[in-house]
């Protein structure tokens, strides 16, 4: 169809006022487009998606991790034990 597909900054998209449903967000993407100073984004690829995938699965893993070693490090200090800063 000859389309070129954009993305937009999330700083510069339109802000809707009122509801949102697909007018509102058609007419945002319209004066979004036609403003002059508009940066435009690339889309992003397959394998970049996939790495920042991973990235937030990993960070959702490392969190709990984290809080359980501080509380373990917490419990036994209780009793004069003195762990290690880190996981290792």
């Amino acid at each position: 169809m000859g389309l070129e597909v954009h993305g937009l900054l999330g700083s510069q998209r339109a802000v809707a006022v009122g509801g949102r449903n697909d007018q509102v967000d058609a007419e945002a993407i319209c004066e979004a487009m036609n403003r002059p100073g508009m940066r435009i984004v690339a889309v992003k690829s397959i394998a970049g998606q996939d790495v920042l995938a991973a990235h937030r699965i990993r960070e959702e893993l490392v969190g709990p991790r984290t809080t359980k070693t501080n509380q373990i490090r917490g419990l036994v200090g209780n009793f004069g034990i003195i762990a290690p800063v880190g996981i290792r």
